[in-house]
């Protein structure tokens, strides 16, 4: 369901940053110059016009935190609401996507002129009791047009269809000075249905219930994400989506999927033997590659390269050699990519995009409309930025990722992350399937080396329990799983990292308990001194330490140190298509090319 805005004023809903010297009070849009409504700036609105019907006794005393929700609940509302785009979105975004990969286009079909079609600036100055402007009051604002139109995701129980109707009839202003003159809006339901395709899960007549199998999670955020797990750095989301949330979200849709009761949905076995008893492994959700397939994970740490230049070194390579680098005093940087794909040494990198968000919660006093000092809070986010693919690798037994393969093909629309009743969190999920039963089969000969790389955090316990990030812990765990003796391998090199792990419990209500682990990236080089070892890239198949269900804990095996590293030309990328039909994108066009 979708809400429909019909601006009837023009409108300034603000997006709390500006541009020096232009514009003090700027307007939330794409790269592209497209203008968007933060669902925040919208669903505070449809809060204060559920209150105004509550006080009018058209609804009953209750019926606002029923539907928007009450800050500190446990479990959230289920009125979720997505910004809002604007009328032909994506065929507009099309168009100027394609213009933007063209060596010409982009100094015609810039941002500033694709804003300058759907906003104006506004100016205004304070006036003192002479009728004579005062100093330092000049403020200019971005102003959207009247008459543009705007598109909100909506998803809600169908109980309360007539409910969020009413609200939506009273609701007549939004945005800055809307006493004012500005933000005058109509909103309606768009009750047009949505085909929603629903994939046919298939599967291996062979693979047994038994049988060790991987679900490949593609993750396409819509809107914003905020995700974070760090002490001391919530409201500053991860590049990442952590494995955590991942598993909370696939949890809730459960519950719903099968009409568990959320306080007690841990009774039920199926719930229990998925989601509790680290039957299943929920692995972090990493930038995929180009081909949006095979995700880039964190960059070695072991991996550097020569300052101002493209040379690269492995240090984890036997061959690397350190002398040359002191002897011809090569300066080295860390850090060549936030994330890569290593294939026979050959390093493809990829970055997360991120941006800032604003909003403010308004004071308690519903006669104040606008922020107070010293009353409500400001919140600023660093947000991942929407429109990004993330790939997740869910490991268990068939019986149980059946089950969730089943939920995501049907439901397809997921929630993740904070704040996700409005603006933040929506995503597209799609699975597949694929059987890891004997994957692999390579020995780990005696006199070899190893290299292990920390494909995500680890968090280890020492034999007293307690958290230590030590390698020598992790080159035991190895040994116990590869059945072999813990004095006859030892650690040669080790590039280590670390990071203090926290991250909060909805259920729970409370923040989780404060940890140092490995960082991912991390890397050790083991060296056999006993007996030849089999299957060591079945490794890959287990994780490390604790909260494992989690993602934390997973390595890969020799992927890298064997090959001189080089940086793959990643500058060379398909251009979008032309659009088929400009029909849509005509009023921009004309607008652009004969102003």
């Amino acid at each position: 369901m979708k809400i429909k805005m019909k601006l009837l004023s023009d409108a300034i809903p603000g997006s709390g940053e500006g541009t020096a010297g232009l514009v003090d009070t700027d307007i939330s849009h794409d790269e592209f110059g497209l203008p968007i409504i933060p669902a925040k700036r919208i669903k505070g609105i449809l809060r204060e016009s559920s209150r105004d019907l509550e006080d009018a006794n058209v609804f009953a005393q209750g019926k606002t935190p029923e539907i928007f929700g009450t800050r500190g609940n446990k479990i959230g509302t289920e009125f979720k609401i997505s910004d809002g785009y604007l009328e032909n979105y994506s065929e507009l975004k099309n168009f100027l996507q394609f213009c933007s990969a063209d060596k010409q286009l982009p100094r015609i079909f810039n941002r500033e002129a694709v804003l300058n079609f759907y906003t104006y600036t506004r100016s205004q100055t304070g006036i003192n009791e002479n009728g004579v402007a005062q100093d330092d009051t000049l403020r200019t604002f971005r102003v959207l047009r009247k008459g543009l139109v705007f598109y909100f995701d909506t998803e809600y129980p169908m109980g309360w269809e007539s409910d969020i109707e009413t609200i939506c009839k009273v609701t007549c202003k939004f945005g800055i000075s809307r006493t004012r003159g500005t933000g005058e809006l109509l909103l309606t339901m768009d009750k047009s249905k949505q085909s929603q395709d629903v994939a046919e899960a298939t599967f291996h007549e062979e693979i047994k219930d038994e049988d060790l199998c991987r679900l490949n999670l593609s993750i396409h955020n819509i809107g914003q994400l905020i995700v974070t797990i760090q002490v001391g750095k919530d409201q500053i989301t991860e590049n990442y989506i952590p494995g955590t949330f991942i598993l909370g979200t696939m949890a809730n849709a459960f519950i719903k999927h099968f009409g568990l009761n959320s306080f007690s949905a841990h009774r039920d076995p199926n719930f229990r033997n998925i989601f509790l008893n680290e039957n299943i492994i929920f692995s972090n959700g990493y930038p995929s590659d180009s081909s949006d397939k095979e995700p880039c994970y964190p960059c070695p740490v072991s991996i550097v390269r020569e300052k101002d230049k493209e040379n690269c070194f492995d240090m984890a390579n036997e061959l690397f050699d350190f002398d040359k680098i002191v002897k011809e005093k090569i300066q080295t940087k860390g850090n060549i990519g936030e994330f890569v794909q290593i294939y026979q040494g050959e390093v493809s990198t990829r970055s997360v995009l991120t941006q800032v968000a604003y909003h403010h919660q308004r004071p308690p006093d519903r006669t104040v409309g606008h922020a107070k000092e010293g009353q409500g809070e400001f919140f600023q986010f660093t947000v991942l930025r929407p429109d990004q693919c993330f790939i997740s690798h869910i490991i268990g037994k068939y019986k149980y990722l059946k089950v969730l393969n089943d939920i995501i093909n049907k439901k397809k629309i997921f929630y993740l992350g904070k704040s996700k009743t409005a603006q933040y969190g929506k995503c597209i999920f799609e699975g597949g399937m694929e059987s890891l039963t004997d994957s692999y089969s390579d020995e780990w000969q005696q006199g070899e080396s190893a290299v292990f790389t920390l494909e995500s955090d680890m968090i280890l316990r020492n034999e007293n329990g307690l958290t230590v990030p030590d390698s020598e812990i992790l080159k035991n765990e190895i040994a116990e799983v590869l059945k072999a003796d813990k004095k006859k391998m030892t650690v040669e090199k080790s590039f280590l990292k670390f990071r203090q792990i926290g991250g909060y419990s909805g259920v729970w209500n409370m923040p989780k308990i404060q940890t140092p682990a490995l960082a991912a990236g991390s890397v050790i080089v083991c060296k056999n001194n006993g007996d030849d070892l089999g299957d060591v890239f079945s490794l890959e198949n287990h994780s490390f330490g604790i909260r494992t269900d989690e993602g934390f804990g997973k390595i890969k095996v020799h992927w890298h140190g064997q090959d001189e590293i080089v940086l793959a030309d990643d500058k060379e990328q398909d251009k979008p298509s032309a659009p088929d039909n400009l029909e849509k994108s005509e009023a921009l066009i004309q607008y652009i090319l004969y102003r």
